[in-house]
Protein backbone atom coordinates (compact mmCIF):
# COMPACT_ATOMS: atom_id res chain seq x y z
CA UNK A 1 0.00 0.00 0.00
CA UNK A 2 2.76 2.70 0.92
CA UNK A 3 4.40 2.11 -2.50
CA UNK A 4 1.20 2.59 -4.08
CA UNK A 5 0.63 5.76 -2.26
CA UNK A 6 3.95 6.89 -2.72
CA UNK A 7 3.57 6.27 -6.93
CA UNK A 8 0.09 8.36 -6.69
CA UNK A 9 1.89 11.75 -5.08
CA UNK A 10 5.14 11.30 -7.22
CA UNK A 11 2.51 11.20 -9.70
CA UNK A 12 0.68 13.97 -8.58
CA UNK A 13 3.26 16.10 -8.08
CA UNK A 14 4.83 15.63 -11.32
CA UNK A 15 1.30 17.22 -12.58
CA UNK A 16 1.54 19.97 -10.28
CA UNK A 17 4.65 21.34 -11.45
CA UNK A 18 3.52 21.14 -15.00
CA UNK A 19 0.43 22.72 -13.88
CA UNK A 20 2.20 25.90 -12.61
CA UNK A 21 4.11 25.85 -15.36
CA UNK A 22 1.37 25.88 -17.44
CA UNK A 23 -0.41 28.67 -15.27
CA UNK A 24 3.49 30.86 -15.75
CA UNK A 25 3.23 30.15 -19.45
CA UNK A 26 -0.72 31.28 -19.90
CA UNK A 27 0.36 34.21 -17.48
CA UNK A 28 3.37 35.32 -19.48
CA UNK A 29 1.09 35.36 -22.87
CA UNK A 30 -1.50 37.18 -21.61
CA UNK A 31 -4.06 35.30 -19.60
CA UNK A 32 -5.61 37.51 -17.01
CA UNK A 33 -4.25 35.92 -13.72
CA UNK A 34 -7.38 36.40 -11.67
CA UNK A 35 -8.52 33.87 -14.25
CA UNK A 36 -5.74 31.30 -13.66
CA UNK A 37 -5.66 32.17 -9.77
CA UNK A 38 -9.63 31.45 -10.20
CA UNK A 39 -8.51 27.79 -12.04
CA UNK A 40 -6.38 27.36 -8.82
CA UNK A 41 -8.62 28.44 -6.18
CA UNK A 42 -11.12 26.15 -7.48
CA UNK A 43 -9.09 22.93 -7.27
CA UNK A 44 -7.16 23.92 -3.71
CA UNK A 45 -10.71 23.84 -2.64
CA UNK A 46 -12.13 21.22 -4.17
CA UNK A 47 -9.00 19.38 -3.07
CA UNK A 48 -9.75 21.06 0.81
CA UNK A 49 -13.31 19.75 0.41
CA UNK A 50 -12.37 16.07 -0.59
CA UNK A 51 -9.81 16.04 2.23
CA UNK A 52 -12.86 17.66 5.08
CA UNK A 53 -15.09 15.07 3.65
CA UNK A 54 -13.13 11.84 3.85
CA UNK A 55 -11.92 12.83 7.54
CA UNK A 56 -15.91 12.70 8.46
CA UNK A 57 -16.38 9.66 7.12
CA UNK A 58 -12.88 8.12 8.16
CA UNK A 59 -13.46 9.57 11.73
CA UNK A 60 -9.92 10.72 11.90
CA UNK A 61 -8.49 14.40 10.61
CA UNK A 62 -6.65 13.23 7.78
CA UNK A 63 -4.89 16.62 7.90
CA UNK A 64 -3.29 16.38 11.39
CA UNK A 65 -1.44 13.86 9.29
CA UNK A 66 0.29 16.39 7.85
CA UNK A 67 3.39 18.41 9.02
CA UNK A 68 3.92 21.45 6.61
CA UNK A 69 7.30 23.40 7.04
CA UNK A 70 7.20 26.89 7.51
CA UNK A 71 6.80 28.40 4.17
Amino acid sequence: MPETLEAKLHAISIALKDAIDTSVEAYQSGVDKKEIGRLWSGMLSQFMEDMRNKSRSAGENLLAWVRMPRI
